[in-house]
Parts: structure tokens; sequence; C-alpha cells
């Protein structure tokens, strides 16, 4: 379904539209009997009648225009719901496996371990992105421990392998990057499609306000001020907003 904005503005247009349509001849007819009296030699007219009808195609398609780049912008929005859907997804992952990670490191090594050998301060971000930075950091601190010995455990005899741990931290970070990446083309292509959209808010509206002005004007010229006054459209839209 079309935004209200859009809504709003095919109501409208289709009013001028059937304005423009309707008076055409009538009011081109008076128009060219004024100006025939004001022609010097040589000089011909052109068919005044026609100037309602070829702006009323101008806006047409002005509005059809805004129609086609509203419906791509619907249509984007539900195929970027899945990739959301992964990412949120993955960052529910890295956020479980760090919140894990983090009891076990202080139940092994000791409280507040975790924030000692891995940078695991406070509580854990649930946006993804900054999650995804925690868990690269956390992922390297692991990576170093693995490299220079890991610490003795509390409990004497035990032998823990953290490499297991560390394989699967940077497989679930692997896919929360690979969704962020996929989002990140996706709002920039979102981006892209709403300056389209902008750009034809704009030209639909100084179209319809362009034709709606000049009806007026032409009705005056011709001497109909009675079909002037009933040619009043609610143009009030904020710029840009559909």
């Amino acid at each position: 379904m079309p935004s209200q904005g859009v809504l709003d503005r095919q109501r409208v247009g289709k009013a001028i539209l059937a304005a423009a349509r309707s008076h055409a001849q009538e009011v081109g007819e008076r128009l060219q009997t004024h100006l025939a009296a004001v022609l010097e030699d040589g000089e011909t007219l052109p068919d005044v009648t026609r100037w309602p009808l070829l702006f009323a195609r101008l806006l047409e398609a002005r509005m059809s225009e805004l129609v086609a780049v509203d419906r791509q912008i619907l249509a984007e929005r539900i195929d970027h719901g899945e990739p959301r859907r992964r990412r949120d997804d993955a960052a529910a992952e890295v956020y479980r496996h760090l919140v894990q990670l983090r009891r076990g490191f202080d139940v092994s090594f000791g409280p507040g371990s975790a924030e000692k050998l891995l940078g695991m301060t406070g509580r854990l971000p649930a946006d993804p992105p900054t999650l995804a930075l925690l868990g690269t950091q956390v992922l390297d601190r692991q990576r170093e421990l693995l490299a220079g010995g890991p610490p003795r455990p509390r409990i004497p005899g035990v032998k823990l392998n953290l490499e297991p741990c560390a394989d699967a931290l940077q497989s679930k970070l692997a896919r929360l990057d690979q969704a962020l990446e996929e989002v990140r083309r996706n709002e920039l292509e979102a981006q892209a499609t709403q300056l389209l959209k902008n750009a034809a808010v704009e030209a639909c509206d100084r179209t319809a306000r362009g034709l709606a002005s000049t009806l007026r004007g032409w009705c005056h010229l011709a001497g109909l001020p009675e079909l002037a006054r009933g040619l009043r459209f609610p143009l009030n839209h904020r710029r840009g907003a559909a």
C-alpha cells in the first residue's frame, strides 16, 4: 500500500488533472479569442486548448514516477527484513557465548579473571556492531593467551583447552560480521532510493502547484473567474514529506 504522503498527493493530483481536462477546451478557446485580437501581421496562435492537457500529462507522469519509487521503497523494506533478522540472531549467539565465556573464566581462574585477561568490563553491549567489536577484542586476547600459555586454573590438576572456545567465538563473529555487512549494504541502498523518492516528491509537488496556479491564472485571463474560484487544492505538503 502506498505511503500516506503518496496517497495524499494522488488524491490532490487527480483533482487537478480532472480540472485541467474539464476546462481545457472552454478556457483555451476564450484565451485564443483574446489573444487573436493582439496578433501582429504574420503571427499565428498555437492551439491553446492543448496546453492544459499537456501539463496534465506531465503531472500524471510525475505522479507515476512517485508511485513507482514509493513501491520500490516498500519492496526494499520487506527484502531487508530477513538480513536484519540474521544480524540479530548472530548477535544473540555472540552475546550468549561471551556471557558463558566470562562465567567460565571467573570460575576457572578466579573472580575478575574475565575482566583482567579478556578485557570484559561492565555489561555486555546489546548493539550488534559494538558487540562485534568487543567480541573481536576478546578473541584477540584469547589468541594471545593461547600463544603465551594460559594461566593455571584455580583447581589443581584441571586442564583447560581454550582453543575450541576461541574457534567457536571466531565462527560466531564471522557470521555476525557477514550479517552486519549485508545490513550496511541494504542501508546504503535504502538511502539511495530515499533520495530518488525525495526528488520525485519535489518534482510532483512543483508540477502540481505550478499547474494549479496556472489553471487559476488562465481562468482569470479567459474572463472566467467563477472557474478560478473553484480551483482550490490543498497543496500544503511539507517539503519532501511522503
